[in-house]
């Protein structure tokens, strides 16, 4: 999975996608002004972690994104 952390308006997000979806096509399509992205692993174990960085967007990710979909998942 992919994902891209920012703002949408004034609501400041993450969202997850499919990997044959680009980080800038997202973001566009989502009028979201990123902040940071990349990709999610360890989603069927539990063990969530954000890396990488995006290409199109020239974007890394940032620790603090993994604490925010892990607050995501979670619920809280």
């Amino acid at each position: 999975m992919k994902y891209i952390a920012g703002r949408i308006e004034s609501l400041d997000t993450l969202i997850m996608f499919p990997n044959y979806h680009d980080h800038r096509e997202m973001s566009q399509t989502l009028r979201m002004k990123a902040t940071s992205a990349g990709f999610v692993s360890g989603l069927g174990s539990g063990d969530i972690c954000c890396y990488g960085r995006s290409v199109s967007l020239k974007l890394e990710s940032k620790p603090e994104d993994t604490e925010k979909l892990q607050r995501i998942i979670k619920g809280y």
